[in-house]
């Protein structure tokens, strides 16, 4: 006897692996990764890079917003966002790759719940998120953070 032939369907397999959390050193890089980015940028020591990991990091929560409970308002994504285009504009100015005190809390709120959504989230979630928002970039979008509540972007896993 053959294998029996399973018709495709389109849905993708995910492996259990896929279905666990994602590993505990990935989690902890990660993170270390995210938080050094934010105080560099405070500590005036802050380059193009570190701009670029945090907009990953702002866009990355948003996508995943939902899979934890506690998150963060739309403001807050909002106020993350404008703070990095800020800086972002300042460096092309100046030169100096740097945030605005003020501007800091935003990132630090993001930066907690995309802790915990690395913490928690499936690694099949986490995967779908990352080549969502390598889509959208690819595709010339601005930003995937809805300018009001009642844009808000639907995405299924």
């Amino acid at each position: 006897m053959g294998r029996p032939k399973f018709r495709k369907t389109g849905c993708k397999h995910v492996t259990r692996n896929k279905l666990l959390p994602l590993a505990a050193s990935m989690v902890r890089a990660t993170s270390l990764q995210n938080h050094l980015a934010l105080e560099a940028l405070r500590s005036r020591y802050g380059a193009s890079l570190h701009v670029t990991l945090l907009f990953r990091t702002v866009y990355l929560t948003y996508l995943l917003r939902d899979t934890i409970d506690q998150g963060c308002d739309l403001d807050v994504f909002q106020d993350a966002e404008s703070a990095l285009y800020q800086c972002s504009l300042r460096a092309d100015e100046d030169g100096s790759w740097q945030l605005a005190e003020a501007d800091i809390d935003a990132l630090k709120i993001v930066l907690t719940v995309h802790d915990w959504q690395l913490q928690l989230a499936p690694a099949h979630v986490y995967e779908s998120a990352c080549a969502h928002l390598l889509e959208y970039l690819i595709n010339g979008e601005k930003t995937v953070i809805p300018a009001s509540s009642g844009d808000a972007m639907v995405w299924k896993v």
